[in-house]
């Protein structure tokens, strides 16, 4: 783009002919993927490989040291996970959780936090409740930190890291807990919101400071 000093009129241009190259510090390869004039909210497999395969509900996206990820609900024993530098054009990781039982099932609406030095994942496997995984890198593998789950039916957990440090659960229904020091369960009780519901229930609440 380019601004005259005497002119109020911006002009920018845009050469198709461009590529997008992410950084080697993150080991990305280049995409094939032309620079467009406009964007459509419709990921397929053109921008996201694997997304018409792999691409489930309840999105969740990360920012690292520059990098994007994103985690969605998946089938079976797999987590699927996908990164970027732009938010357009994105490269597929694969799976990223190691489970083994059979209850660990559908990992449902995952979402992750870095917290000293650890990288900790919290899903709901086919709605039965909250499982803990923890993984060295946002890429996993992340593998249980406890069998069972935390709690029951619960769904749709999120962290919320309060001033204090404290780390928090916030559910689906609009209840809220804290967690323990080493983030293997609950050091309270379930509080729940009052008269902060839509119809009389909510998914995938947020807190922000």
């Amino acid at each position: 783009c380019s601004n005259a000093s005497n002119s109020s009129n911006i002009s920018c241009s845009n050469d198709n002919s461009n590529k997008i190259s992410l950084s080697e510090s993150n080991n990305l390869p280049e995409f094939p993927f032309e620079i467009r004039d406009t964007y459509d909210n419709i990921f397929k497999e053109d921008r996201m490989p694997g997304a018409s395969m792999y691409m489930g509900a309840d999105p969740f996206v990360y920012r690292f040291n520059g990098v994007y990820y994103l985690y969605v609900t998946c089938a079976g024993k797999t987590l699927y996970a996908w990164k970027s530098e732009d938010l357009i054009h994105w490269y597929e990781i694969g799976n990223v959780i190691n489970v083994t039982k059979e209850a660990h099932t559908g990992p449902w609406a995952p979402e992750i936090m870095y917290l000293n030095e650890k990288f900790y994942l919290i899903t709901s496997f086919s709605g039965k409740g909250h499982v803990m995984l923890s993984s060295d890198s946002p890429e996993g593998p992340f593998v249980p930190i406890n069998n069972e789950p935390i709690d029951s039916g619960k769904i749709d957990g999120g962290f919320f890291i309060d001033k204090d440090e404290q780390v928090y659960c916030l559910m689906a229904g609009m209840t809220i807990r804290k967690f323990n020091n080493d983030m293997t369960g609950y050091s309270s009780s379930e509080i729940a919101y009052q008269n902060a519901k839509v119809a009389g229930w909510n998914e995938g609440p947020q807190i922000t400071l």
